[in-house]
């Protein structure tokens, strides 16, 4: 059938999400709390929609263990959901831009020409730094400069309480 208006559609990579809910299961196993982040910027940066797979994998992971799943590169805020008393944030925006590393999955491996089993995940940061992919072109609207700090209080292991407190980080004009 013939839709009204192009779209994307995106799956990740079945050996990564396999990973990252081992990795999930284990770091809940080892603390109280466990948060887990994905970068990206699917569908782009001008979105105000997460990608098609994003719920599907953010409740994958609260159902692994996470408590909360945050996710950061889209450039601007996105909707927050509750899941079973935890906290989906699909994009706080550029609050934490650059001050935050996550592994890197296959495909930035295979993107930046880097083998998986050689090379490290700073390998391919440095190699996606040396191409200018994360540059402030293009960046120039104010709202890629408004964020929220949230601040989530738990009370039997289940969300009490979000507090969103907006921020503005100094639009560039």
């Amino acid at each position: 059938m013939t839709g009204n208006h192009a779209g994307y559609s995106y799956r990740p990579n079945p050996t990564d999400v396999a990973n990252i809910l081992r990795n999930t299961r284990q770091g809940k196993q080892f603390a109280d709390f466990c948060i887990v982040t994905n970068h990206g910027h699917e569908p782009g940066n001008w979105s105000h929609q997460p990608p098609d797979y994003e719920q599907a994998f953010a409740r994958q992971m609260i159902d692994a263990g996470a408590d909360a799943y945050i996710v950061h590169g889209p450039h601007q805020l996105r909707g927050i959901e509750i899941y079973k008393g935890r906290p989906i944030f699909y994009s706080v925006g550029n609050f934490i831009m650059d001050d935050l590393r996550t592994p890197v999955c296959a495909d930035m491996f295979a993107g930046y020409g880097k083998d998986p089993r050689t090379d490290t995940d700073a390998e391919v940061t440095l190699a996606e730094m040396a191409e200018g992919y994360e540059t402030d072109a293009g960046f120039s609207d104010p709202i890629f400069y408004e964020s929220v700090i949230a601040v989530s209080r738990f009370q039997d292991n289940q969300l009490a309480e979000l507090r969103l407190y907006p921020i503005e980080l100094g639009a560039r004009t």
